[in-house]
């Protein structure tokens, strides 16, 4: 419950405005190449990079942070249910963490991050570890579930010409249909 308090702050209520209208811009600047084209990969030209660039945004990571999340959460998946030896996946994301908390601590900005490597926790400090629990369920959780919810909803429209129709006749039906598929 305690870190779960901690990690609300960037996704509160107060936060939404901001982070809608940061995320409707970058979206539109995502899809506009794949609208010029008529055609894309919206899981790889729209699902992965919104919801790293929207992570970041809330949270506070940088762009380094940001080309990294991708790779180290493939790796992870690809290693974790094999064999289980976090040798193989630990390491790399540990850096990378250790990076954003040092960067964090060492020249703070006006973001999350920032905030959170200097709160309180039971009294004392959050530990690198606690922290690193916390970026990794942003980065993960987060992440993959967001990229993940995307795609599926966009599959599902796209193989749902009925949808389709209905959406464009009515628009004002889309936050709901949104909110549908997110459910689903």
């Amino acid at each position: 419950t305690t870190y779960r308090t901690l990690m609300k702050p960037p996704f509160a209520h107060q936060q939404v405005p901001r982070l809608t209208r940061r995320v409707a811009e970058l979206t539109a600047e995502l899809v506009q190449p794949i609208a010029q084209r008529g055609h894309g990969d919206f899981a790889a030209e729209l699902a992965t990079p919104l919801t790293l660039r929207a992570i970041a945004m809330a949270v506070g990571l940088t762009d380094d942070a940001q080309r990294q999340i991708r790779a180290l959460t493939t790796n992870l998946w690809e290693h974790l249910p094999k064999d289980r030896d976090p040798g193989k996946f630990w390491p790399q994301f540990a850096a990378m963490l250790s990076a954003e908390v040092t960067r964090a601590r060492e020249r703070p900005g006006d973001d999350y991050l920032s905030r959170l490597v200097h709160e309180p926790f039971n009294g004392r400090p959050i530990s690198d570890d606690e922290l690193h629990s916390m970026l990794v369920a942003y980065c993960i959780g987060g992440h993959q579930s967001s990229m993940n919810t995307i795609s599926h909803m966009l599959c599902h429209f796209a193989r749902d010409a009925a949808i389709q129709h209905r959406l464009k006749a009515e628009p004002a039906l889309i936050p709901a249909a949104v909110d549908e598929a997110m459910r689903l």
